[in-house]
């Protein structure tokens, strides 16, 4: 039986360029910020234990900006628990979702990830900020915003029972003498 049985309902939240309420200087280089409204979630009486994933997105190059091939969009914010590289890198957001050839052909491109990563975040946050980067060390990262025309990128937040996530990891706990 898994330890992190989830509740049998999800948060869903669809991000857009549009509804980003960042500043210009954070957006011209790929970073987007959204307010989430208090009564968005479906209940506050749910778990404190929340993973959040992208499910699914898309997203539209200006190709006359800059060549990319992959492109990334990483949780800046809320920082999650469980996620870390192997360099112990923080500047690089871990990774929600990833767009592949999109460098290839001009519009919109569907998102290519078999597997939803989820990463541990406090439930209900009130504020999500994402940012999109390319493979390797930032590159174009100073014009990501113009590189970005328009995206949607759609979350989901799983919430798990507290009671059975402390017991869970209580029985995984094995004290060191």
């Amino acid at each position: 039986m898994e330890a992190y049985q989830a509740y049998p309902l999800y948060d869903y939240i669809q991000l857009t360029k549009s509804s980003s309420v960042g500043t210009s200087v954070e957006e011209a280089k790929g970073i987007y910020t959204f307010n989430i409204p208090a009564g968005f979630y479906q209940s506050n009486q749910r778990s404190s234990v929340a993973t959040v994933e992208a499910c699914v997105g898309s997203v539209s190059i200006d190709h006359t900006q800059a060549t990319v091939d992959t492109l990334n969009v990483g949780l800046v914010s809320p920082t999650p628990s469980n996620a870390n590289t192997t360099d112990n890198s923080t500047t690089t957001a871990p990774i929600l979702i990833s767009f592949d050839n999109v460098g290839l052909t001009t519009g919109r491109q569907g998102q290519y990830q078999q597997e939803g990563i989820a990463y541990q975040i406090p439930a209900r946050p009130s504020v999500i900020k994402i940012m999109f980067f390319e493979d390797g060390a930032g590159t174009n990262q100073s014009s990501m915003g113009a590189i970005v025309s328009d995206f949607i990128v759609n979350l989901k937040f799983k919430y798990y029972d507290p009671i059975k996530t402390s017991v869970g990891l209580g029985n995984q706990y094995t004290p060191t003498l």
